[in-house]
Formats: C-alpha cells, structure tokens, sequence
C-alpha cells in the first residue's frame, strides 16, 4: 500500500502561485521538525522546494530511486539559510547512486540540529552509517550513541549493536568487546548475525581471549557452513594456526563428518562429499562405518537410494548400537524410494526396535524417530496398495501409542484405509469418531463424499463451509454443492474490533513516534518502533492501530503477523491477514510467467511468511525460499542474470525466479494443486506419485500424498490463495476435486 504523502487536493486551494496540495507534503514532512521556513516572497521557489521535499519522501517510502533527485530539486529551490539545510537533510536521508558517503554525511551532519525528538534520533543513526561508509569509525561511534540516547527505544536497541560493529571496524577491538558484551545471549553468541558473531570473535581474538575466540568460530564454522562468514571463520582459524597460536587444533574427522551433514541438509552435497574426503585424510580417521552412514546420506540426498543402501551394508552387524540403526534407517529411506515396500517395512520395524542414537541425526530427528518409525510402518500398507492390512496395523499403533506424535495421523489413515477399501460403513464409524475441532471439515466433508442420501451429503458439506469457509475442505465443499444446483453462500466474516483510543493506551506515545518517524519518510525506522510495541509486554491492545499504521506505510510483515498471532481473521483483517506485498515487484513476475499473482502470494505466505531473509534448515533462502544451487539451475533455464546466494534475499532476484519455477511445475503438472505440491516436495518425487496414482480425482490424490508435509503444504496454500483472492476482491480459485490426476508431462525435475 502507498503511503500518500502528496495527497491530491482540489486544485482551487491556489495562492501566489502555490497550490495548497504542494503545501502538504511540508507539513507533513516537518512533524517532529523544529524550524519551518518563512514564506518566501517569491513564491515559486518556495513551491519547489516544498513540491521537491515532499516528493522526496513519499519516493524514500516507496523505496524508488528517485529520492535523491527530488531533494537536490529542493536545495535548487532554496539553497540558502534553514530552508537549504531542510533540503541537505533530505538528501542525506534519500542517498542514491550519485552520492558519495562523505556527501551524505556532511548533509546529515548540518540537518541532524533541525529535528526534536523521536526524529533526531534517526537522523542520527542514518548519520552514523554513512560516516561508517565513509571511513570514519570514531565519527560513526559518536552518531550511534547519540541515536542510543535520543532515539526512540527501538532505534536506540539497533543504535547499540551498530555503535559495537562501528568499534570493530574501527579496530578498536578492547572498546569493541566492551560495546558487545551486553548483547550477547549466551557464550557462543549463537543468536547474533553470523556477521557479528564472526567480528566479536575477531575482537577477543585481538584482545587476547583467544580460546573463546576460537570456540565461537569453530561452532560457526560447524553449525552454519552455508553462510559466508563460515568461510572467513576458516580462514582465519587457519590464519592464526599458521601464526603458531596453539589454541587452533586443526579440524578433526568427527567435526568434518558433522559440517557434512550440515552441508547435506542444506541441499550442498558436492561440497559435503569433499568434506568427507577431507576427513577421511585427517589422522586419526574417523571410523570407517561413520564414514560410510555420512556417504549414505550424501547418496540419498542426490537420488541413488540403492547405492546409499550398499555402502553401509558391511556394517549391518557393526557393535555399536547407533550405526547399527543408523544402518536400518538408510536401508528404510533406500528401500521406500525403490519401492520394495516388504524390505521398507521390516526396515523401519528395526528402527522402532531401537533407542541407540543415530550418527548424524539432528536432536529434533532423533527424539522422533521412533514414533516415526512405527508409523512409517504401518503406513507403507497403504502406499504399497494394501488398504485392508493399512487399517489394521494403523488402528493398532493408534490404540498401543496414544501418546505417540504420530497418533492423530495414524487414527485419520486408519479411516481414509477403510474409505479406500470401499467399507463404507466402517470408514463412516471411524471419521465419527474423529470428528471434533480443527479434524472437522476434513472430516466432515469425507463423510459427506461417501454418503448415499443428497440432502445428508449437502448438510455435511455446508457445515464444512461453515467452519471453514476460506479453507481448503471450505472451497471444496463449495464446488461441490454448486456442481449439484444447490446455493453457496459461505458466512461474512466478522467485522473485527475497531483500533481502540490512542489515550487510553500505554503504547500511545511510541505509537505517536512510529508516526512522526513515518511523516519525516522515515518509513523502515516507522516499522521498526511499530514491531518493538507489538512485541512488548500489553501490546495486544495497541496491535490494531500498529498493524494499521504498519499497513499504511506498505510494510506487509508485521501486519500479518499482528492479524496472525493476536487479532485473528475478521472483515477488518483480512488485508493483513493476507497482504498485497511487494506490488511493484510480485504482480510483473507473475504476469511475465503467467501466474496467478493471489497464487504465488500464497506459496510465498507459506513459504516465508513475507519475511525476505528467512532462511530454512535445507539452505533455502528469502521470500519463496530457493535454495541458491536451484537458483543457479532457474537462473540458467530462464535466461535470468544467475544471482549470487546472498542476492536471494532481494525480492527483485527471488521473486521472479519463483514465479517462473512455479509456472514450469504448472506447465509440467497442469493443475494447480499438484504443482504446489511439487514446489514443496520436488517434482521427482510427485511426477512418481502422479504416476502411481493417475486417474484419482484430485482430492483423493492430495489426501494420498504420502508425504504429511507436503499434504499439510498443499491445503495451506490453496486456503492462502483463497484469502489472498479474497483479500484482493476476486473470487475462489476453480478447483475441481473430481478432476482426474493426469500421468506428468516431461519436463523441470529439479
């Protein structure tokens, strides 16, 4: 949404040649000013300079480049006195490519005496980065902390952390230790940037805490070896080990072995495997059966299940526990993908028959594998076309495990085995007793597909619609009833509280600074102060006027995730709930790839949650989350400039990449619901599925979806593309549940 600084007005409000609608953009943009310059008898320069200023921060919030030419337009206007220190502020404020730091600066420096408070504190802060660009540490220190004391609390937390790196770029590395200390989480600083993790330890590297130093880079090194910074971490360990710093061991096998699984998981298996090889060559060597479970899972990460399964064969019978499973668990995983459904069962039988820890395995993985085990098999029944023995064996593990993470997954299979196996009466029984909260329209609208009686049929579903009528069972029952001639009005959504009164909120005066901020143009400083009282203890109140505010300045994150976690889906927020973000950048992509733009709104809700750095454990990066050796792969395919893995994070790199995946998974696939799947599970494993399955009517091919993720992942981002459609005014997207899966086309496997 575009914040609308120069707002038009009725061009009749003209005088001496200046219209009223040029005098707005300075009132505005001088809240939280303290000087306004005297009307000038000459009152075209004075237009200008108010036209130029105001132009310039309504470009600065749109994020256009522009910015800088409208503020020296305005030092053109007026260049003398406040009114040409007004205007230099602008300009330090709007930097652009024809701008050096030094420049911006100087402009900041002489504006920053025009403002009061929260404005100053900003100002300051904008002072501070360009003086740290311009090479001047001690200069930026200065500006940092006077940003930390007149700033408002938000910019004053940011001002802190930037006054610590100022330091260390300053090489002032005993100040820099200093200034991090009280910004750090735990010892490792795991909670920081992997920017500022890596310089606090190059600060007590320099300061003489060198075992620290070294502890915190080689958990860099280990824990995130996606992230540049783990590379700099390497290569100083090496730096200083060449200097003779005995605190610096060299690497060990086991390490190695851990940074490739690391690797592995984050979709790197060529830089894993040397890795590996690197370990193989340290001495001691780790163990050769280490060894090979690390291989196993580099094989399977790049589709070879049968070679993964025969290279830890040789330690089926090995004495430790752990590998033994672990032995089990490549020869399940192996075993699933070559479909030899008999050797996959009495696989993951062996797992669940152990507790012993699996080399490798994340805590997360490990503390469920059992339970996942004993699902895995009972649930292969079903995937290997034995419904019957599928209902059995699921009914069992539901009734012995209770308690067990897989339980509600197996008591609804055990179900959907007994509707796959045409007992209808039985399969009734059995969705009954499911048939409570969030299970409901899913449940519901299964019961009305395998009920013989019209009117009954129609109640079930209009009672899904009811509980759900922007979700996916929601749209389905819908269809339905209108392929039958009867009506479907899905109930209005409430209309949601009104924001409450400013005063008689806590929050009303830093509510009042995130506004002051927002009519100086200073919209990211704006949102900031914004997510600093959402997250603040009683914010709950004030998350109504925050998500507006934040709404009003074109921000989509925080008011999605106020409408989320606290406000709930009401007429009022709707648009928050489902945002028209990034406008100027997902509505061409879409067009150019010829996608529904409401649709790849929804993958990226899902996906990232509108966060642009969002990062996922498989190394997937930004807004739709691609993974950067995939982005190299598009990048060539869609003759696209191939991006860095940094540049991910730009929605101008990653949006169109996504929007052309997902439109090759459309144009391999043909239908909507089965290339979202792909998007999340790849499209080799459901073109097999696809495959296997063609001719199911599409509802039925989604609910076979052997994956829970994926399964999960399709119904929440049709139930995303729904509201986004919603939110955008548009109707439902046509999903057909009885269209017949069709064997894939030939096309995008990776």
């Amino acid at each position: 949404m575009r914040v609308a600084i120069r707002r038009g007005l009725n061009s009749a409000g003209c005088s001496d040649g200046c219209c009223l609608r040029q005098l707005v953009p300075a009132l505005l943009l001088t809240a939280g000013l303290s000087t306004f310059p005297a009307r000038s008898r000459a009152a075209e320069p004075l237009c200008d300079w108010l036209d130029g200023l105001g132009a310039a921060a309504q470009a600065r919030l749109d994020g256009s480049p522009d910015a800088e030419r409208h503020a020296r337009r305005a030092i053109g206007a007026l260049p003398a006195g406040l009114a040409g220190a007004r205007a230099r502020l602008e300009l330090g404020l709007s930097p652009g490519a024809g701008q050096n730091p030094v420049e911006r600066a100087s402009a900041l420096r002489a504006g920053s005496g025009l403002a009061a408070q929260p404005v100053r504190g900003a100002i300051l802060a904008a002072l501070g980065d360009a003086l740290l660009a311009a090479g001047d540490p001690r200069g930026a220190l200065e500006a940092f902390r006077g940003a930390a004391a007149e700033g408002t609390s938000a910019a004053a937390a940011r001002a802190r952390w930037r006054a610590a790196e100022a330091l260390h770029a300053g090489g002032f590395a005993t100040e820099a230790v200093a200034a991090w200390r009280p910004l750090l989480g735990d010892p490792l600083a795991t909670h920081l940037e992997t920017a500022q993790r890596l310089a606090y330890a190059l600060d007590l590297h320099a300061t003489g805490e060198r075992r620290r130093a070294v502890e915190i880079l080689r958990s860099l090194w280990s824990a995130q070896p996606e992230r540049p910074e783990s590379a700099a971490a390497e290569e100083a360990l090496a730096r200083w080990r060449a200097a003779g710093d005995g605190s610096v061991p060299p690497f060990t096998g086991e390490e190695r072995v851990a940074r490739a699984y690391r690797l592995i998981a984050t979709g790197r298996v060529p830089e894993a495997r040397r890795e590996l090889t690197l370990a193989q060559a340290t001495r001691p060597a780790p163990r050769a059966d280490l060894l090979a479970l690390a291989e196993a899972a580099a094989l399977l990460a790049t589709g070879r299940p049968g070679d993964a399964a025969r290279a830890v064969e040789p330690y089926a019978r090995s004495p430790d526990a752990g590998v033994r499973r672990g032995v089990s668990l490549i020869a399940a995983r192996a075993a699933s993908r070559e479909r030899r459904m008999a050797d996959a069962m009495a696989a993951w039988r062996a797992v669940a028959a152990s507790d012993a820890a699996v080399p490798g395995l994340t805590p997360p993985a490990q503390a469920s594998l059992h339970d996942d085990a004993e699902y895995f098999a009972a649930w292969l029944h079903l995937d290997s076309g034995d419904p019957a023995n599928a209902a059995a064996a699921l009914d069992r593990l539901a009734r012995l495990h209770p308690g067990s993470r897989r339980a509600d997954d197996a008591r609804w299979f055990a179900a959907w085995a007994l509707l796959r196996t045409g007992a209808t009466d039985a399969a009734e029984a059995a969705l009954r007793r499911l048939d409570e909260g969030s299970a409901a329209p899913r449940v519901r609208y299964w019961r009305a597909r395998i009920e013989p009686d019209p009117a009954r049929s129609a109640a079930l579903l209009q009672s899904v619609i009811a509980a759900d009528p922007l979700g996916y069972y929601g749209l389905l029952a819908c269809t339905r009833l209108r392929a039958a001639g009867a009506s479907c009005a899905p109930p209005p959504l409430a209309a949601g509280p009104p924001p409450p009164e400013l005063d008689g909120l806590p929050e009303a005066p830093r509510l009042r600074a995130a506004a002051a901020l927002a009519a100086a143009g200073l919209r990211d400083e704006a949102v900031a102060e914004l997510e600093a009282i959402a997250g603040a203890n009683g914010g709950r109140r004030a998350a109504p006027a925050a998500a507006e505010l934040a709404a009003f300045l074109g921000d989509p994150l925080l008011p999605f995730r106020l409408a989320r976690d606290q406000l709930g889906l009401s007429r009022r927020s709707l648009p928050w709930s489902f945002p028209d973000a990034w406008p100027a950048i997902v509505e061409p992509s879409a067009r150019a790839a010829g996608v529904d733009p409401s649709l790849l709104r929804a993958v990226m809700r899902r996906e990232s949650g509108f966060r642009t750095q969002a990062r996922s454990a498989a190394g997937a990066v930004g807004l739709l989350q691609i993974i950067p050796s995939t982005a190299a792969r598009l990048s060539a395919l869609l003759a696209f400039p191939a991006p860095l893995a940094e540049q991910l994070e730009d929605p101008a790199v990653n949006v169109p990449l996504g929007a052309g995946y997902l439109a090759l998974l459309l144009e391999r696939f043909g239908d909507p619901l089965v290339a979202i799947a792909a998007y999340n599970a790849g499209p080799g494993a459901v073109a097999r599925w696809s495959r296997e399955r063609t001719g199911l009517p599409l509802d039925v091919w989604v609910e076979s979806i052997p994956f829970r993720e994926t399964r999960q992942y399709v119904r929440a981002v049709v139930e995303n593309w729904v509201g986004a459609r919603a939110a955008a005014g548009a109707p439902p997207p046509a999903i057909d549940p009885d269209r017949r899966v069709p064997v894939p086309a030939d096309g995008i496997a990776f």
